[in-house]
């Protein structure tokens, strides 16, 4: 954020996010195969069977979801806000999309309708980044519904006004997570699509 730029409250990043005019940020920027997607499912897999309940947190147009189902997975849910986004992920992938349980809202208002333990995994990427300071109670909420593994890969340095920088071993660490594998973000960048300021990070959590 440049000097002097007035930080969005919560409501405006929910509201970029319904339209937002950044062309990377477009629901059909979101489309297509993904080597972001192969780390997740390798992050997945190496901890998890296919038999488990996950939870993503903001799908977009299903490209990670499809990618998993692929894979065997078909116990899936995800919370999205955009509906585009959502259009998208039904026409590109139908099977993923009538499989998978689709909760339309934003995070940190359906989190908390998701039973305690209610999924073995839960991962985000590049969603919690813009996750508004007003509404880190997310943060515990997703320890509380997950019962085995929590993994982000997610930009931890940039500062801009729809970016909230934060490393996630810092956040989920003190709330019983054990962190037990790290993509630095050299690994990262040059393993997929994301910026050098992003990481991918695996936790164990002890509910």
């Amino acid at each position: 954020m440049t000097a002097g730029e007035q930080e969005l409250s919560a409501g405006e990043i929910v509201e970029y996010f319904l339209d937002p005019d950044d062309p990377w940020e477009q629901p059909r920027a979101y489309v297509g195969a993904f080597e972001r997607s192969r780390l997740l499912h390798e992050l997945v897999a190496s901890r998890n069977d296919s038999s488990d309940r996950v939870l993503e947190l903001g799908c977009g147009a299903g490209a990670n979801l499809a990618h998993l189902y692929d894979h065997g997975y078909r116990d899936l849910v995800t919370i999205e806000v955009n509906p585009d986004m959502l259009s998208l992920f039904e026409s590109h992938h139908p099977q993923t999309f009538e499989t998978a349980e689709v909760v339309r809202g934003t995070i940190q208002d359906e989190i908390t309708t998701i039973p305690t333990d209610g999924v073995e995994v839960t991962a985000a990427v590049a969603v919690l980044t813009h996750l508004h300071p007003d509404h880190e109670f997310v943060f515990d909420e997703l320890v509380r519904v997950t019962a085995e593994t929590l993994i982000t890969i997610e930009n931890e340095e940039t500062v801009d006004d729809i970016f909230f920088p934060r490393n996630y071993g810092d956040v989920f660490e003190p709330r019983g997570c054990e962190q037990v594998d790290v993509v630095d973000s050299e690994t990262l960048s040059r393993r997929t699509e994301l910026s050098d300021n992003c990481y991918a990070r695996v936790f164990s959590v002890d509910t």
